[in-house]
């Protein structure tokens, strides 16, 4: 074959370098995540658990129960591969500072009326 053939069959070398993945700044899909409690027959009480977990995750559980007050919203990839629905026993939430008018009042100093 002629080199000018040769040139024409060969990929252009923009194509062979690696190029930016644009999908990689997108957003991570978002879950909420909770607390939930377990009743321990044994103790008799309702333990905290140690993971946490989606509302669905947790309803199939026997004997347990959201609370709802820790929802915390997190990536979909910190859920944990062997648990459906769960995350790592490790994990801890990233919670965001509380806003000035959802934070709570200071209390009032001895004597103050």
């Amino acid at each position: 074959m002629p080199a000018a053939l040769l040139l024409y069959y060969a990929p252009p070398i923009v194509a062979l370098c690696a190029a930016p993945d644009e999908t990689s700044n997108a957003a991570m899909p978002q879950v909420t995540v909770y607390q939930f409690k377990l009743y321990d027959p044994l103790r008799g009480e309702w333990i905290p658990a140690r993971r946490w977990g989606t509302v669905s995750a947790i309803l199939r559980l026997n004997n347990a129960y959201v609370l709802r007050e820790t929802a915390t919203r997190i990536d979909a990839a910190e859920l944990a591969d062997d648990f459906d629905g769960f995350t790592p026993p490790t994990f801890v939430p990233v919670r965001e500072p509380l806003t000035p008018e959802l934070a709570p009042a200071t209390p009032p100093r001895s004597g103050w009326r």
